[in-house]
């Protein structure tokens, strides 16, 4: 019976989470620029015109991709596109039922632009992450880990990492860590169909999802019939992946980044550049810039993580990798593949983005890995832990009570005077709102033995 009412307060402590997550994305308009700009310029060609085309929408966005034919298309992976497409046709069919001239309709999508990107969001990413957090949150119950690894883990995978910060804007990212996430969750339940399936889908979201499938093949039981599940899942996603490539560059093959915009080739002056836009070998100024610099580290916007790699990496020194969970070791492999990645990129930095944007679709993973792992580190290493854990959840306040788009400068002080310095009437409202609640979600959390 004790364990019955633990359980029912546990997820009631779930259930705040999710809600305020909810909430604080409502309340909060971030916005994502010219990168959704060109998916919402897509959005309008198959709907509108039938076609993948984006000429006639191309001053929307800089994000584009020109083939040699010369027609435009979005150089973003098509995945959110495609999954957007049929929702937006439905809601554009109902919105613009009494506008029968094409013009009309069209200026009307454009002028409320940043409405439509806002609902697909909360329809594609943020209600999705909270569902998938949900069970996730609930894998942990079972797994009967203690109040504190469960709500450490609520408070970095819905406040302490640069994922969520991206959930309620439709910059693609989003969406690839709902896929990755989801993968690891269908992997762990042995429904390797739908982690191939949700594979697929990541890939489709973010071409360099497809450098996690050895990582994830390593997750799975080496037997044949579990493998062909997981290829059999994946066969959606890789029929539309043939179709629009096919379709748009002429080739499976030819992804957008082949025909990038000339104004983000920027190593074109390398020898040995792919397309001008990456290295074949990882660049150590940017390796450092990823992991501790100022304007992009991950020790300054989720700490947590680093510390979780670090902490792994010492139980494999001491001969202990059993105490590191599997699923530890799929995020701290993966991890090191798209940072090789990221580090031979030019554009490493993402653009305007609060922390490192190519690594972040990872980082819900580290947050399940952080509730399960929670309980075997030593008193010491859970009170560094859960610091690092308050400082990206101060850290994300900053960032929802302002914007999403800061340059190339050290972020914390950027955010600082953005909230303190010079604030406006909306950031003062938005922190009014956030720092009470998340203080009444921690303090339930630190009062939870007088609770039992």
């Amino acid at each position: 019976m004790d364990r019955f009412l633990e359980i029912q307060q546990l997820k009631k402590h779930i259930i705040w989470w999710t809600l305020s997550f909810l909430v604080i994305n409502l309340a909060c308009h971030l916005s994502a620029g010219t990168n959704a700009d060109s998916r919402f310029a897509t959005l309008i060609a198959i709907v509108e015109d039938h076609s993948f085309k984006i000429d006639p929408y191309v001053n929307l966005t800089s994000d584009w991709a020109k083939t040699p034919e010369g027609h435009y298309y979005s150089n973003k992976a098509p995945g959110p596109m495609l999954l957007a497409a049929p929702i937006f046709f439905v809601f554009e069919k109902i919105a613009m039922a009494r506008i029968p001239e094409k013009a009309e309709r069209i200026q009307k999508l454009i002028k409320y632009k940043a409405t439509w990107l806002k609902l697909l969001s909360y329809l594609l990413q943020v209600l999705p992450f909270m569902a998938i957090t949900f069970f996730a949150a609930n894998k942990l119950i079972q797994k009967e880990v203690s109040p504190a690894a469960l709500n450490l883990f609520l408070a970095a995978v819905f406040f302490g990492n640069t994922a969520a910060l991206l959930m309620s804007t439709f910059y693609g990212h989003g969406i690839t860590a709902v896929f990755i996430f989801a993968l690891i969750l269908g992997i762990q339940s042995s429904s390797y169909g739908w982690a191939g399936l949700f594979f697929g889908f990541a890939v489709l979201c973010d071409y360099s999802a497809i450098l996690l499938l050895l990582p994830a093949l390593c997750l799975m039981k080496r037997e044949l019939k579990i493998f062909v599940r997981f290829i059999l899942g994946g066969i959606v996603p890789l029929v539309l992946w043939v179709i629009y490539h096919v379709q748009c560059f002429g080739s499976p093959f030819n992804i957008a980044n082949k025909f990038q915009n000339p104004i983000y080739q920027d190593v074109t002056s390398a020898s040995n550049n792919l397309w001008g836009i990456l290295v074949p070998y990882p660049q150590l100024s940017t390796i450092y810039e990823l992991l501790i610099g100022p304007s992009r580290g991950i020790l300054w916007v989720a700490p947590w993580i680093l510390f979780l790699i670090i902490w792994s990496a010492n139980k494999y020194r001491l001969g202990k990798s059993h105490d590191v969970p599997k699923e530890l070791k799929f995020a701290g492999v993966s991890f090191f593949l798209l940072l090789w990645m990221n580090s031979c990129f030019g554009g490493w930095h993402g653009g305007l983005t609060p922390g490192p944007r190519y690594l972040s679709p990872l980082f819900p993973v580290f947050a399940f890995c952080l509730g399960l792992s929670f309980d075997r580190m030593n008193l010491k290493a859970q009170r560094l832990v859960f610091i690092l854990v308050l400082l990206a959840l101060a850290f994300s306040c900053l960032v929802y009570s302002t914007h999403i788009s800061p340059t190339t400068v050290p972020l914390w002080p950027l955010y600082l005077k953005a909230n303190f310095v010079s604030p406006n009437l909306n950031s003062l409202s938005r922190l009014l709102l956030i720092i009470p609640l998340l203080t009444f979600l921690l303090i339930r959390t630190l009062r939870w033995p007088k609770e039992n």
